[in-house]
């Protein structure tokens, strides 16, 4: 840092001494795949939704610096290439296209996909979209006043943003390097349970369905059923990560045989396996 920066740094923070961080403990830390993996599926796992429950709301994930940006990035599309690219973009200095790709993040671009923004000081401060519900620190924070100018991104208010009448009333941060510690700020622990997607709740009334259609012996019902039942099964992603964790079970349930079962072990595995 220049004496500048340095200087400006320590007439913002209240604690100039905190801010020492030995340099190689954070580059371990920060570049190492597996943690930036877990920080991901977290997120993808336990944030909060768009109204419909199908897809992760409007995210900023803040990260070190360009390189760090450009790794989450890279391990986003390999987790979940199922969102072909559009939905996770890096937007800092480095891209000539940064103002194009916040108009994007906005929904007034040409990408109205772009969901999760990770930033390297661009979307730190002055940014204002109401539709943020989850802010990702992925890196340590050592000035107090930034700390809040990011948190302030998420406290913007939105109407009408799960649906008629249901507004923005809170919003979500992931805090992986003990910022609000570091800060000494009380925080209200999140809950991670969050309603069933669109597609669980459809693909669990198509197993009840097939139970039901089973039990009253009705077999063109049944019919129908499972073949949707399988046409789902069949349009998992295969390269994504959570399904390869999986994919024993959902080869296990791919049977066309297995599925006109439909014995009690089967549909457990439909129903606590698959259907999530």
């Amino acid at each position: 840092m220049s004496e500048d920066q340095r200087r400006l740094l320590e007439e913002s923070e209240q604690l100039p001494q905190a801010i020492e961080f030995e340099q190689a403990e954070v580059d371990k830390r920060i570049f190492n795949k597996p943690t930036n993996q877990i920080i991901l599926r977290n997120l993808m796992e336990n944030g909060i939704r768009n109204a419909d429950g199908s897809r992760l709301g409007k995210t900023i994930l803040f990260a070190r610096n360009h390189d760090h940006a450009v790794l989450l990035q890279n391990l986003f599309d390999e987790m979940y290439p199922q969102y072909g690219g559009n939905f996770c973009r890096v937007i800092d200095t480095y891209d000539p296209r940064a103002e194009d790709l916040i108009d994007d993040f906005k929904g007034v671009g040409t990408n109205p996909n772009l969901t999760l923004a990770i930033s390297v000081d661009m979307l730190d401060t002055g940014i204002d979209v109401p539709e943020i519900v989850n802010l990702v620190f992925a890196k340590p924070v050592f000035s107090v006043v930034k700390f809040w100018q990011m948190i302030g991104r998420g406290t913007r208010l939105c109407r009408n943003l799960f649906g008629p009448g249901k507004d923005k009333t809170h919003f979500q941060i992931f805090d992986h390097w003990g910022n609000f510690e570091r800060f000494e700020q009380g925080y209200e622990t999140a809950d991670p349970k969050r309603a069933k997607s669109l597609m669980q709740n459809l693909f669990e009334a198509r197993l009840e369905l097939a139970r039901t259609a089973l039990e009253e012996q009705k077999p063109d019902a049944f019919e129908l059923a499972v073949d949707q039942i399988g046409k789902n099964i069949a349009a998992l992603p295969d390269k994504s990560i959570p399904i390869r964790e999986k994919w024993k079970q959902v080869c296990s349930v791919k049977n066309n045989d297995t599925l006109h079962r439909f014995d009690a072990a089967t549909r457990a595995t439909l129903e606590q396996e698959i259907a999530p």
